[in-house]
């Protein structure tokens, strides 16, 4: 890959990129360019593009998620799915790029077909399709038990700290009994979390990923509760190894 893209002036009259919710993504659409392969390819994981692309900037997973979406709704990018991996890909990139295809590599990344392409609002699923979505059809069926009281934002950190955990241990006798009234729980956990301990969920998704990255933690932190209970724990760990993310709510320089 080199070590730059060509970025034309047309960008500027781009209606497109004008129909952006945001400046922050038309921000990110820009950096992205020198980071795209040879096809205009590159990973759609919001982890993978904080690392990658703006490592520096207070831009979190989840606005990364909402602006690569943004980008997509507005014909953009193409987002896809690759087994369990997810994908972009830049729409007309070879219009405005002067590409050497003796001196760069091919592309690493599998090529977006119609079977693949995801629609914008999914790129966070699980491969598996998420336990917390599951069983939120199966619970309208139940007078007894019912997720429409809880925030979108704490089923989806609730789906974020269940995908983290199933991908360390793939086995996990938790998740197998992961019942829809214990998945309530944890969702309430996570409300509590919000509402009674003041935790924004910037801050909770950045812990959650913290805990399910470190070596001692991810053996630890095995539910919502006990997340909620170590919170100021995981804060004082991640801070201290200065954990990418965690500095984007402390306030520090």
């Amino acid at each position: 890959m080199p070590e730059g893209r060509m970025l034309k002036k047309l960008i500027s009259t781009s209606q497109k990129l004008a129909k952006l919710k945001t400046d922050s993504a038309r921000l990110l659409y820009t950096w992205l360019l020198p980071h795209l392969d040879i096809e205009g390819r590159f990973s759609a994981d919001p982890h993978i593009v904080k690392g990658y692309v703006v490592p520096r900037l207070k831009m979190t997973p989840r606005k990364i998620t909402e602006y690569l979406e943004d980008m997509a709704k507005n014909d953009l990018i193409v987002l896809y799915e690759v087994d369990g991996d997810k994908f972009l890909q830049l729409k007309k990139f070879k219009n405005f790029q002067l590409l050497r295809e003796d001196r760069e590599s091919k592309s690493q990344i599998p090529a977006p077909t119609k079977d693949s392409m995801l629609t914008p609002g999914v790129i966070h699923e699980n491969d598996s399709t998420s336990k917390v979505k599951e069983s939120k059809s199966k619970v309208k069926e139940s007078k007894s038990l019912c997720l429409e009281k809880f925030q979108d934002e704490d089923i989806k950190l609730t789906q974020l700290l269940i995908d983290l955990m199933s991908k360390n241990n793939p086995n996990s006798s938790i998740l197998r009994t992961l019942t829809p009234k214990r998945q309530e729980t944890w969702i309430n956990e996570c409300r509590k979390l919000r509402e009674i301990d003041k935790r924004t969920p910037e801050q909770i998704e950045q812990i959650i990923i913290f805990s399910q990255d470190d070596s001692f933690w991810k053996s630890n932190i095995l539910s919502m509760a006990k997340l909620r209970k170590q919170f100021d724990q995981l804060w004082l760990k991640a801070k201290k190894e200065k954990f990418s993310g965690i500095k984007e709510w402390l306030n520090e320089p």
